[in-house]
């Protein structure tokens, strides 16, 4: 599984169907999590099957009615593996030991900065990515203009950096340790100059601040997150202003990779979304032209998951769609209110992820990155693990945020 973690950000390479390293991996990794599930008797379980089976469904009829089902069969196919990654990775990090999954997600968050580090380098100096991209060349390739990391994009290499703020917060680390390890994440996701993973790490914080103001019993642990990001932030300016200061040839390329694409990056938006329009409107199928093969057609993707899953599946898929994450929504309120009835108020940012994604989703199209499915297997698990915890506590005990004061939380 640490190897399986250590191999997520490498999607650089050029793999048959579209695939990377990790799924090709997982061919070997999984069975031998079955069987291990099978001997410590985990009972199966199918979180989200419902819109999965309508996704599936309406996907398969879409693939075969398709102008090319040669294009469209294998995005049904990896998102049957993706539902299996899910299931396999949600049953495994249920099932370990409290010191295994801490391991696990010190690994991936590990990963993650490893990653950003590499990412930090490529902005720092552009010539680096010049020459990887060069070596890559026939096998590969990397984000042309700005830092991607190893990855292909600097979009899916942002959503990957701002991803890790779910083990972060799981880990459950001393606030300074967490403040400074979250600055440096933020950081490596703003390195990359993503406008839409910048915007959905803004409304995640938004939304465990609402969170807070819903479960806490005091303004003190609203206060305390108010000045943490605030600390955070001022962190950040620092950095930036001492890196400017430092280079002075790096104005140039922080004024390009934070600010300066972004009218050319809405603009290139909004003329996607409305040719994707016009094909919706001239071809009018119930199953839409079939799954990927917009980009066939205009050379880009819509940039947009529900957009898509319309154009090119219909609007029963885009329905099983909003029913997915409705249930995936759900599920992380369940797991943000159970643990902060207890004062345990890090699974906040299972919310907050949910409501992250949501905004990435409305510029990006994330259905089939990993770390999506990853941060999804974390909370079905998180949840399974806490199905022992006892009835909320009154408001005269004291808070249990802090590891392994109360039995049922300590699990996790």
């Amino acid at each position: 599984m640490a190897v399986l973690f250590l191999l997520l950000p490498v999607q650089c390479l050029v793999l048959p169907l579209n695939t990377a390293i990790i799924d090709w991996f997982s061919t070997l990794c999984f069975p031998l999590c079955w069987v291990w599930l099978a001997h410590v008797r985990w009972a199966p379980r199918f979180p989200y099957l419902l819109a999965m089976l309508g996704i599936l469904l309406a996907s398969a009829v879409a693939s075969v009615a398709s102008r090319d089902p040669m294009v469209s069969i294998p995005v049904l196919a990896k998102e049957v593996y993706l539902y299996v990654f899910l299931l396999t990775i949600a049953g495994v990090l249920e099932r370990l030991d409290a010191r295994a999954l801490r391991r696990l997600l010190v690994v991936w968050y590990v990963v993650v900065c490893a990653h950003g580090a590499l990412i930090l380098v490529q902005f720092v100096d552009p010539p680096l990515l010049a020459a990887m991209n060069s070596g890559l060349a026939g096998v590969g390739s990397l984000d042309p203009f700005r830092p991607s990391g190893l990855m292909e994009n600097s979009n899916a290499a942002a959503l990957f950096q701002v991803s890790a703020f779910v083990p972060l917060f799981t880990l459950r680390l001393p606030r300074p340790r967490s403040l400074l390890l979250g600055s440096l994440l933020l950081a490596t996701t703003l390195a990359t100059g993503s406008l839409g993973a910048t915007l959905a790490f803004a409304c995640g914080l938004g939304a465990v601040l609402v969170g807070l103001l819903v479960l806490a019993r005091g303004s003190r642990p609203v206060l305390g997150f108010v000045l943490t990001a605030m600390v955070g932030a001022a962190l950040l300016a620092l950095l930036l202003l001492a890196l400017s200061q430092s280079y002075p040839h790096l104005q140039e390329r922080i004024n390009y990779v934070l600010s300066g694409r972004s009218s050319y990056s809405a603009a290139s938006r909004f003329g996607i979304w409305s040719r994707g329009t016009q094909v919706l409107l001239s071809e009018l199928s119930p199953w839409g032209i079939g799954p990927d093969l917009f980009k066939v057609i205009d050379g880009h993707e819509l940039h947009n998951d529900l957009l898509s899953f319309v154009v090119e599946r219909g609007l029963l898929a885009a329905l099983a769609l909003l029913l997915f994450g409705g249930m995936a929504f759900v599920r992380a309120a369940q797991v943000a209110y159970r643990f902060g009835a207890h004062g345990a108020f890090f699974a906040l940012v299972f919310p907050a992820a949910m409501v992250g994604m949501l905004m990435e989703a409305q510029t990006h199209e994330i259905f089939h990155q990993r770390a999506v499915w990853l941060i999804l297997a974390l909370q079905e698990a998180i949840w399974r693990r806490s199905a022992g915890m006892r009835a909320p506590v009154r408001r005269s005990a004291p808070s249990t945020d802090r590891p392994g004061l109360a039995p049922a939380i300590g699990r996790v």
